[in-house]
């Protein structure tokens, strides 16, 4: 088993937090919206996204809008403290930290 500690730096646990906005935030709703577009009908013929259903729209990382630098950089800073790594609080370092992660390849 490989020992994260002696391997991650706070860049690895950036890229792993952008990792995990792309699955969660526009990977997984793409794939949602493929099994039920916008335009689905349940089966009484109702519209599927409806009421409560609120139709979603994926997300694109973008490491200079606030919501999503965000998420990614809050996410990398807990995963720095839970493998005991030095976290980042500086704004510009985080950023850069963002900007230099790498997208993830969409698999459907």
């Amino acid at each position: 088993m490989v020992d994260l500690k002696k391997i991650a730096d706070f860049q690895a646990c950036m890229q792993l937090a952008r990792t995990m906005f792309e699955t969660d935030f526009d990977h997984g709703i793409r794939n949602l919206l493929r099994l039920f577009p916008a335009d689905h009908k349940d089966s009484t013929g109702n519209p599927f996204w409806s009421g409560p259903k609120r139709c979603p729209n994926p997300l694109t990382f973008n490491a200079d809008e606030p919501l999503t630098f965000n998420f990614v950089s809050s996410t990398a800073n807990m995963i720095a403290f839970n493998l005991n790594i030095k976290q980042v609080r500086d704004e510009a370092e985080l950023r850069a930290c963002a900007h230099a992660t790498k997208a993830n390849n969409y698999v459907a």
